[in-house]
């Protein structure tokens, strides 16, 4: 898990011919609460 304080987010250091899955929650800084995850997109790495 990452913690991102912006609107984009660069996975580095990935494996190659590898799927990773990705998604999403937002974080309310003044009530504490966090979000539903968002839908999970997969992705694979090229070779």
């Amino acid at each position: 898990m990452t913690s991102v304080t912006g609107t984009t987010y660069t996975a580095s250091n990935l494996t190659a011919s590898t799927e990773y899955e990705f998604y999403v929650t937002a974080t309310n800084s003044v009530h504490q609460t966090e979000s539903d995850a968002s839908n999970v997109v997969t992705v694979t790495t090229t070779a």
